[in-house]
């Protein structure tokens, strides 16, 4: 069998346009959606004659094909996958937004009791503070920092931002959730002046904290509902077009 290029089928094809891996018999690519055209396959064919029949033969031009190296390079930034470096962010968001419900509740108690005095604060001090607007900014401040890197990470797979959000919506719920079936043993350990204030608001904390979760859960349903319309919708348009 004489041929001019012996025939070479990579391993591992990336798309183009945004470096994820794709399925080699893909003509679309399942996570932006560009079109994988043979061209921008970096595949030629290439027909000959054997007996006869003629078959056609694929050789690797390798003008478009992305190396597994520089596949992750554009998956993130400096070789880390952005979808790693979301979730490592996610986790942040949750915990922060879990604790920024905490200091409102306490921002909200602070305007009734005054606080004992906690290690070197002392009482008067503490009710000040948490009666100020402080805890709160900075609480915000702590769940904006994760939630901007979310978005800006996945600004290329916007439906990804959904995904990463609703992931993390749903996981505050959860945690804010147990957070109140908790909240009794740990007061418990307590002991002191803080220990009878927080006896006396843990009615109150639990409602708070069981609402939050539902309010955090529905809205992790609705965003994961939104991405699995996206990517249904764009399967529907795959399958059309192949």
């Amino acid at each position: 069998m004489n041929t001019e290029y012996d025939m070479q089928e990579p391993n591992t094809r990336f798309c183009p346009n945004c470096g994820q891996e794709v399925f080699p018999e893909s003509c679309f690519c399942q996570e932006c959606g560009a079109r994988l055209e043979e061209e921008e396959q970096g595949i030629e064919r290439e027909k000959e004659t054997v007996g006869s029949e003629e078959i056609f033969q694929e050789r690797v031009t390798g003008e478009a094909l992305l190396t597994a190296e520089e596949g992750n390079s554009a998956k993130g930034s400096r070789g880390i996958p952005s979808g790693f470096a979301a979730g490592f962010f996610s986790l942040f968001f949750v915990l922060f937004a879990t604790i920024l419900m905490a200091m409102a509740f306490f921002h909200g108690l602070a305007a009734n009791v005054n606080f004992p005095s906690v290690g070197g604060i002392s009482g008067d001090r503490l009710t000040e503070l948490l009666e100020s607007s402080l805890p709160l900014i900075l609480g915000g401040i702590l769940v904006g920092i994760p939630l901007f890197c979310i978005v800006f990470l996945n600004i290329r797979w916007v439906r990804r931002i959904f995904l990463f959000l609703g992931i993390s919506g749903l996981l505050t719920g959860l945690l804010s959730f147990f957070g109140g079936l908790f909240w009794p043993l740990l007061v418990e350990r307590m002991s002191g002046g803080m220990q009878n204030i927080l006896k006396a608001s843990m009615t109150a904390f639990q409602d708070v904290s069981f609402m939050y979760a539902l309010l955090w859960l529905l809205l992790g349903a609705v965003l994961i509902s939104v991405y699995s319309c996206i990517t249904v919708c764009r399967g529907k348009k795959y399958e059309k077009n192949m």
